[in-house]
């Protein structure tokens, strides 16, 4: 069962365990007013991947189109990992503790990376649900705990924020390897490792639409070790493909395609997502932008 934590002056507390993070909407609970009227605001996840931090990376805006003046924090990776580093559980190849600066690198609305607190975090446990609608993305639910009405919302798609060189590196390799038009193909995923023959057959049957298509790949396997051996691919790994510069790439992409992740999760603001779900149920991880196979 989830616990609900607190988090307040770089403490971590356990409170109580819960069937359902968050404030039911028949019962609701919002930020208090005195909070707010300070305009010091810390976004803050319990979870870490680049995914966790990519659905909620509209924030920060946000919260400055609802607060003017309001200053915007995210916890540094230096933060992240003195708080959770004991729950560490993790075996990726990036450090998830870093993926906070990852995501809101270059983001014009965050004031700074903290690397301490000193006040009372209302985080991502802090949501107003509702059990009727269980795909209602974790962004929104934290939104309407701080009060904003569902107009205030609407434009909650993630999005990125790159640097000039950034772009310059991205686009000196869609140039090399493509003619202008490609996709992505990301077959790996952090929680299953590859799907069954069923789940890959509605991959392929996607992918027939978009044959003609180079494709940058990024997987566990050679692609020519899968049943996708006959789509061209260039694979991110043998170019040395630095993470920021695979999403710059994906977001310019006429399609990604794959398992459900992150990264593509991160970049549906920008270019077509079509994936496999990770679970049956996608709860708050749902995107209205992206379309799930199932």
């Amino acid at each position: 069962m989830p616990i609900f934590w607190r988090i307040n002056s770089n403490e971590l507390t356990p409170i109580f365990e819960t069937p359902l993070l968050g404030f039911s909407i028949e019962d609701p609970s919002f930020i208090s007013d005195e909070y707010l009227d300070k305009k010091e605001f810390i976004i803050f996840r319990t979870c870490h991947s680049i995914g966790d931090w990519g659905i909620i990376s509209a924030f920060p805006k946000l919260l400055k189109q609802k607060y003017p003046d309001c200053k915007v924090y995210v916890p540094s990776a230096k933060l992240v990992s003195k708080m959770f580093g004991g729950f560490n559980n993790w075996n990726h190849w990036n450090n998830p503790f870093e993926n906070a600066e990852l995501v809101f690198k270059n983001n014009p609305y965050v004031d700074k990376f903290i690397d301490d607190i000193n006040d009372e975090v209302f985080h991502d446990h802090y949501r107003i649900y509702d059990s009727n609608n269980t795909e209602t993305p974790l962004i929104i639910q934290m939104l309407k705990f701080w009060q904003f009405t569902d107009e205030e919302t609407q434009d909650y798609l993630p999005e990125l924020y790159f640097s000039s060189e950034e772009i310059k590196i991205g686009d000196e390799i869609i140039e090399t390897y493509t003619s202008g038009e490609y996709g992505t193909l990301l077959l790996t995923n952090t929680v299953k490792e590859y799907y069954s023959d069923d789940i890959n057959n509605l991959l392929l049957k996607e992918l027939e639409h978009y044959k003609d298509l180079i494709f940058f790949y990024y997987g566990s396997k050679d692609i020519k070790d899968t049943i996708f051996n006959n789509i061209k691919c260039i694979n991110f790994k043998d170019l040395n493909t630095p993470i920021r510069i695979q999403l710059y790439i994906k977001t310019k992409a006429l399609v990604n395609i794959g398992y459900q992740s992150g990264v593509n999760d991160s970049v549906c603001r920008y270019s077509k997502v079509i994936c496999t779900p990770s679970t049956g149920v996608l709860g708050a991880d749902y995107l209205e932008a992206i379309k799930y196979l199932k």
